[in-house]
């Protein structure tokens, strides 16, 4: 399940539910958080 669940002035709330192996839940949590930081960088989109 993925989907933006609030958009303020500068934020953007972005709500992801995944299935993950017992105990890999953090590890996946922080690779997806590197991902989107990437792509925003890469994108030009910036948050102040």
């Amino acid at each position: 399940m993925l989907g933006i669940v609030d958009l303020g002035e500068s934020t953007v709330l972005i709500r992801i539910v995944a299935h993950t192996q017992p105990f890999e839940q953090w590890g996946v949590e922080r690779e997806l958080r590197k991902r989107i930081k990437q792509t925003f960088d890469r994108e030009g989109i910036r948050f102040p």
